[in-house]
């Protein structure tokens, strides 16, 4: 199982894990996010994350 990227709550996330969604921002550092922890119930298509919205 591949190791992602983290989430802001610093729990070690794997690929194949449910309930995640991806910034699609290039350059984006965290790039893997838990759902709730971004307060979502689904992962929109192309969700940025706020840490990198203009």
């Amino acid at each position: 199982m591949d190791t992602l990227n983290g989430c802001l709550c610093s729990v070690v996330l794997h690929s194949g894990c449910n309930g995640l969604v991806k910034c699609k921002r290039v350059g984006c550092e965290t790039q893997q996010y838990h759902l709730q922890c971004v307060a979502l119930e689904i992962a929109p298509r192309n969700w940025v994350c706020e840490d990198l919205e203009d």
